[in-house]
C-alpha cells in the first residue's frame, strides 16, 4: 500500500513539477504555521506555570484541538495560491539561469 502510494507520488512529481511545487508550498506553509501555533501555546503554558504554580499545562491533544483553523487555512491558502505559483511560474529557476550569464 505504502509503496504504491509512494510510486504514484513520485510519478506525479515527475510528470507535473510545477504543480508539485505549488502543492508543496501550500503544505509547507500550513505545517509551518501549525508548528508556530503549537510553540506559542507551549510557551504560553510555560509562562503561566511559572507565574502560577497551581496552573496545569494543556496536553498535546488539547493543543491540537485549540489550533486556530481559520488562520491555518489562510496561511495554507497563501502558500498554495500566491507563494507557490510565484515560485513555480514566475521565478526563472534552473531552466533559464544559463541565459543570464
Amino acid at each position: 500500500m505504502f509503496s504504491s502510494a509512494w510510486r504514484s507520488l513520485c510519478s506525479f512529481i515527475g510528470r507535473n513539477e510545477k504543480k508539485a511545487q505549488v502543492l508543496a508550498a501550500g503544505t509547507i506553509a500550513a505545517s509551518g504555521d501549525m508548528a508556530c501555533q503549537l510553540m506559542e501555546m507551549s510557551l504560553d503554558d510555560k509562562a503561566k506555570a511559572a507565574a502560577d504554580p497551581a496552573f496545569v499545562p494543556r496536553k498535546m491533544s488539547q493543543r491540537f484541538k485549540d489550533l486556530e483553523l481559520r488562520r491555518l487555512a489562510a496561511v495554507g491558502s497563501f502558500g498554495l495560491f500566491i507563494a507557490g505559483p510565484i515560485g513555480a511560474f514566475w521565478y526563472p529557476g534552473k531552466y533559464t539561469m544559463h541565459m543570464m550569464r
